[in-house]
């Protein structure tokens, strides 16, 4: 499962970077795929394939060597913790927005998988910011 998602996002990513070479019949099937994606917004139901997402993601980010500099020793460690910040980022909906890219596939029903996803911290959005009050100054 996990290697599907990471075949798709590839095979995704491949294609649009190499939009500009591509005949006619290319981008028709570029189309296609695109039309296979969905954007939404995640549920606590899919935490465990985000953090399958993030899990195969995230070794890339240097940051991650540092939060887990042991996580070749340790991989269920790193996918417990893991597993615990993305539920905090589910679970408090007033401070994070987290949504999700699905690729629908069409054998045998129509089933997704989840190949991306993405939060933000909204929390300071939904405060009253005050503006700095200008005061005049005499001379």
């Amino acid at each position: 499962m996990l290697s599907f998602r990471s075949e798709a996002i590839s095979f995704t990513v491949t294609r649009h970077c190499n939009f500009a070479t591509m005949g006619r019949e290319s981008v028709s099937s570029l189309d296609s795929e695109i039309s296979r994606i969905s954007i939404r917004r995640a549920s606590k139901l899919d935490l465990d394939a985000i953090v399958n997402v993030v899990l195969a993601a995230m070794p890339m980010d240097p940051q991650w060597d540092w939060r887990f500099p042991k996580r070749k020793q340790f991989p269920e460690d790193t996918k417990y913790f893991t597993k615990l910040k993305y539920a905090e980022f589910l679970h408090n909906i007033e401070k994070w927005h987290v949504m999700v890219a699905e690729y629908w596939t069409e054998m045998p029903l129509s089933t997704s998988n989840i190949i991306a996803v993405a939060v933000w911290e909204v929390a300071n959005l939904h405060r009253h910011r005050s503006r700095p009050k200008l005061r005049r100054i005499h001379c």
